[in-house]
């Protein structure tokens, strides 16, 4: 027989009263519950009285039984003998518990459960497992959880939840049903007489509605001070009581007229209406009498009459006391030394917390994700286990796999890198870190703890010679105990995990979306972004700050329940908030389709594709329009279904209500012209307006390059420092129709990559100081210009490559100090966006912890908003509106390394590489590995070396004892865009002057454009060191190009000493030999030739030659 069946025959449930033979004065116990009828009493003179008078426990359980009162309720901690003794397939046995509060797990209520041990074998030691609230707790979800898998275990059958409102009994029977089990019965208190309550309506509708029983606490209480009660309601323990007032005073003048005219105890009146409300009393019988009393109170009925007139006095919710959540426990002050500060503990009944212990109660009052997620909180808070201020913690985000940890540190306990010694390389591993529940991919946050430390000193490794140094190429260092976070080359103590959103609501909702809204965790001081769930799965989250968010791609009337959790700017999230469930609205007209784009361009054909709306009207879209120049050429069919019901139902978003992106091919173009496309949404007679057009030239397309594609790429710098001012011919034409004069020659040689100047107007000539980022007239020419340059190069297949200055700008208006901090052009700023920290302007944002420039405002990049922005600008700058295609990063040793591969990354991760000018190739590859390799660097070290080697005619310090050539080239060459000269090197004398004469410029060449690397051409060595240069030049990028001599060919150094170097390449083998590979090449006054045969010299010039086999 099921629970609920034994239930409605029993009608009532009797508590452990009936087992545990108490008798109750006005206050407590005559004797504690260890004096229970068993052996250990017998011999108690009190309770051989107590025995005359109200008979055996065992004789009470029986009369219960006969009476038909099948169903008992009783604690995990002191199940009478009587109860086992009886159980069988007619009894039902709800085990009230109450978790601990500081053991938020299945193992805390396990422990209960099992002391009692398995009536028998095969069948549960309890029907009903009944979490109680003794604090209020709201994090009854994730109790659930934890009851279920003791039902999967065989221990319970049933679960059920105590005093909790609406939302949390959605939340726990959600979780139930998550762990394939159910909540079957909810204890309540006596307000849920009154159905005019709000509240009230609303949770009994939802039991209801899942089959949920309600067993009603403190019933007794409303005849309080009534007097005809067995034992009086006066000595009662229930946990609520009514508060004196003329709402009482009308519902006991209800109860005393009805029992008068019926001839019944008040109690059983009460009991009666408590009954034919649908709720099921719990009550407490000490007797055999008080057993023949209940099940005679429920042999008789209330007229329809009678009930409507206690209804109609049933007391308001106001009228209710609050439970004592802490069951009446006194309040100790206790100065404990606890997280350093003293405080006061509310200890079972106390109404003051310290603020530790404020945070640490209130998180309990939430609903974790997933179990464990709780003790996780609390291990990153600093709660439970080992005390962080024993020591220091470094919690670490990193790729590899695992990190370690060269240190040293003060502790004087036993262990590497203690008592002031370094570890030796590479030191220690990390660990897997569980501090953070909810911030990266598993792998990627490791931890490692040094006990008794106060100073640690320490760099991160790979174990394979790769360290992440801090910025400047220094040692991290922390001078205190606690737990720090290193993420992206910043070192900051870890935030402890915020609290749950509050008043989570709908403000919005169609066919297929939900808009939400909600407040911040209570007394949250921090920044928080905050993240939106559906059905217990991520689907959005927000900017910092923003408290609304909208979920897409819902199907239409459709019930979907969401929470909301806060997440810090370190990326730790909070538990999920009280869930909120919303019906979406009937179907509507689908949207415009969204993100077109053109796929592909080629002479005789144009692919296009595009995203379905995001509003699809809650029904699939079931086919597309196409046109072109507002002519239709074409429609396709989505195969999905076009009726309105498709998505009726309930549960999570339909996999069909959004498809794939869908494509498109026209046959119909005409090479060389330009065509504009547009598409309709449609569904039965339903279709939406237009989609945003996209414009395409039939031609074929350009190949974006990308780092160690194997392309023979070369990059050309076309501008010097000095271009801004020049003019061409009559002086009235800008730099850009000079580069669009000499394109054709730059395409025919083989240049793949033309690096033009920073685009945007700027406060100064050259460009590096952006103010409008999105106004493209600059010194260098007009927008009109630039875009003529982009298209025809793009045209020719060459990419053009943005000089992109992203870490500073400057502002266009003074503020009310008079310091220029208002940023009027898009997009627009104040103060906010500048660095705290910045040397000129007293910037509000966050203090910037790389390298500050000294001339314009320094962007605080922490700040989501000028990330945002900043992506847009980039996105706009490579779209096929603008046209750049690659990237070179302006002053990267301003901000965050992971930022700037996030933003290469917002574009498609073309070519990109970054000024890094520093000759430490250690530093040059730690700026590599903190840009996750999605960026290439100049290779300076190998500059430097090469700029001393042709000046001296020493060649010994181009080879590294490995062999291999010096600089990144040696080590990374896949991220190594080598140069002879620069806008910066030609003309600044922090480098020693420019790189040398004519001839010494060509053995540079001659050497870069041979290796391993990107070369990269400088504009004057090119077209203003006379013909013979020039040539010479172009017949070397005609070599490589011919050869495909890329990136990550493979190089053999045979001879690098003074007067002479020389070396075999080969585009083929990475690993290449003496007289091996295409093409040999050799620089410096002594004379050298490959040997063997087959090898023809392809250029040559004063003190260099280059060979190619064939």
């Amino acid at each position: 027989m099921s629970f609920l069946k034994k239930l409605q025959e029993s009608q009532v449930v009797v508590q452990q009263g009936a087992f545990l033979f108490e008798v109750e004065d006005d206050t407590t116990s005559k004797y504690s519950k260890s004096e229970t009828v068993n052996s250990t009493c017998d011999s108690n003179p009190t309770v051989q009285a107590e025995r005359e008078v109200h008979g055996t426990a065992d004789h009470c359980l029986g009369e219960a039984l006969r009476g038909n009162l099948h169903v008992f309720l009783v604690e995990a901690d002191s199940v009478p003998e009587e109860c086992l003794a009886v159980h069988d397939k007619e009894t039902a046995v709800v085990c009230s518990v109450s978790p601990p509060v500081c053991a938020v797990s299945s193992q805390a209520l396990r422990t209960q459960v099992e002391a009692r041990g398995t009536f028998e074998e095969g069948q549960p030691s309890f029907q009903v497992l009944l979490l109680e609230q003794k604090m209020r707790m709201r994090n009854l979800s994730f109790w659930v959880a934890a009851a279920s898998q003791l039902a999967r275990e065989g221990l319970v059958e049933d679960i059920g939840v105590s005093f909790c409102t609406t939302a949390q009994l959605e939340s726990a029977i959600h979780a139930a049903k998550a762990s394939q089990h159910r909540i079957s019965v909810v204890r309540v208190h006596l307000s849920l007489l009154n159905v005019n309550e709000p509240e009230t309506a609303a949770l009994r509708r939802l039991c209801e509605s899942e089959g949920i029983a309600l067993l009603c606490e403190g019933w007794e209480q409303a005849t309080l001070g009534m007097g005809d009660c067995d034992p009086p309601v006066e000595e009662a323990r229930g946990v609520w009581s009514l508060v004196e007032s003329e709402a009482v005073s009308r519902l006991h003048e209800g109860i005393r007229k009805v029992a008068r005219s019926r001839g019944k105890a008040v109690r059983d009146v009460v009991l009666r209406w408590t009954v034919q409300k649908g709720l099921f009393p719990v009550v407490r019988c000490l007797s055999e009498a008080g057993v023949r009393k209940v099940r005679a109170a429920l042999e008789w009925r209330l007229e329809d009459s009678e009930m409507e007139a206690l209804d109609a006095c049933a007391p308001p919710a106001s009228a209710f006391a609050s439970p004592r959540p802490l069951h009446g426990w006194s309040i100790i002050a206790m100065p404990l030394l606890l997280f350093r500060a003293p405080f006061v503990i509310l200890w079972h009944g106390g109404v003051a917390l310290g603020a530790v212990w404020q945070r640490f109660l209130e998180a309990l009052t939430h609903s974790p994700a997933e179990s464990g997620r709780l003790d996780r909180y609390l291990e990153a808070a600093g709660v439970g286990g080992e005390a962080d201020d024993e020591g220091v913690t470094v919690v670490y985000c990193s790729g590899w796999t695992p990190p370690y940890l060269h240190m040293t540190s003060n502790s004087l306990e036993e262990g590497p890198g203690t008592g002031g010694e370094w570890t030796v390389a590479p030191g220690v591993p990390m660990v897997p870190s569980s501090r953070l529940p909810g911030f990266l991919g598993e792998g990627t946050v490791w931890e490692l703890s040094v006990r008794g430390a106060s100073r640690l000193e320490f760099v991160p490794n790979d174990g394979n010679g790769k360290w992440d140094k801090a910025p400047g190429n220094r040692n991290y260092c922390v001078e205190t105990p606690g737990v720090f976070f290193l993420r992206d080359g910043t070192l900051e103590p870890l935030e402890p995990a915020p609290l749950a959103p509050e008043n989570l609501e709908v403000i919005q909702k169609g066919p297929s979306f939900v808009g939400l809204r909600w407040s911040p965790p209570c007394g949250e001081k921090r920044k928080t972004r905050f993240r939106l769930y559906l059905d217990g799965l991520p689907v959005t989250e927000t900017e910092e700050g923003v408290c609304e968010g909208r979920a897409s791609g819902l199907t239409a009337s459709t019930t979907f329940r969401f929470a909301v959790t806060a997440v810090t700017s370190q990326g730790v999230e909070g538990p999920l908030s009280a869930f909120v469930s919303v019906k979406t609205g009937p179907p509507g007209p689908p949207g415009r389709p969204r993100f077109v784009r053109v796929d592909e361009e080629r002479a005789d054909r144009v692919t296009i594709s595009w995203e379905c709306p995001e509003d699809t009207g809650g029904v699939p879209v079931s086919r597309y329009r196409i046109y072109r120049d507002d002519e239709e050429v074409g429609e396709i069919q989505t195969g999905r279904p076009a009726s309105a019901d498709a998505g009726a139902g309930s549960g999570s978003p339909a996999p069909c209500l959004w498809h794939p992106r869908l494509q498109w091919t026209d046959t119909g173009v005409i090479e060389g012209e330009n065509f504009r496309y547009t598409l309709t949404a449609c569904r039965g007679p339903l279709q939406s307006d237009a989609s945003e057009a996209v414009e395409t030239t039939a031609a074929n397309p350009l190949v974006v390059p990308r780092l160690g594609d194997g392309r023979p790429h070369v990059m050309l710098q076309a501008f010097h420092w000095g271009s801004c001012h020049v003019r061409g011919r009559g002086g009235d034409s800008s730099w850009y129709s000079i580069v669009l004069q000499h394109l054709d020659t730059v395409t025919e040689a083989g240049v793949s990559m033309l690096w033009l100047p920073p685009p945007c107007q700027s406060a100064d000539a050259h460009g590096y100081l952006p103010s409008g980022w999105y106004n493209l007239d600059s010194n260098y020419g007009s927008r009109e210009e630039l875009l003529k340059v982009l298209k025809k190069a793009r045209t020719q297949g060459v990419a053009p490559v943005l000089d992109l200055v992203a870490n500073h700008r400057c502002a266009d208006a003074q503020d009310e100090k008079g310091e220029w901090s208002v940023y009027r052009q898009e997009p627009s700023w104040g103060k906010w966006a500048i660095c705290s920290n910045d040397p000129n302007v007293r910037g509000e944002g966050r203090p910037s912890n790389f390298e500050n420039i000294k001339y314009a405002p320094n962007l605080d990049h922490s700040n989501p908003q000028i990330q945002a922005d900043t992506r847009s600008w980039l996105s706009w700058l490579c779209s096929r509106e603008v046209g750049f295609a690659a990237l070179r990063l302006d002053y990267v040793i301003g901000y965050c390394p992971g930022l700037q591969a996030q933003y290469v990354e917002s574009v498609g991760a073309p070519f990109a590489v970054a000024e890094n000018w520093n000759g430490d190739p250690q530093v040059l590859n730690s700026y590599v590995r903190s840009a996750r390799g999605r960026v290439a660097v100049f290779d300076f070290p190998t500059y430097y070396s090469l700029k001393g080697a042709v000046g001296r005619n020493d060649f010994a310090g181009l080879r590294r004892a490995d062999g291999k050539p010096q600089g990144i080239i040696g080590d990374d060459p896949a991220r190594a865009v080598t140069f002879v000269e620069n806008h910066d090197t030609s003309h600044l004398e922090i480098v020693g002057g420019p790189f040398g004469d004519a001839h010494q410029v060509l053995r540079g060449y001659a050497y870069i454009l041979t290796h391993p690397g990107t070369p990269c051409v400088f504009w004057p060595d090119l077209f203003d060191r006379g013909r013979e240069a020039s040539e010479k030049i172009l017949s070397l990028i005609r070599l490589r190009t011919s050869l495909g001599i890329h990136a990550q060919s493979g190089v053999f150094v045979d001879v690098a000493r003074l007067g002479l170097y020389a070396a075999f390449v080969s585009s083929r083998h990475q690993n290449c030999q003496r007289g091996g590979g295409d093409l040999a090449v050799k620089i410096g006054s002594d004379d050298w030739a490959p040997g063997g045969g087959g090898w023809s010299v392809a250029a040559c010039g004063h003190h260099w030659a280059v060979w190619r086999r064939g």
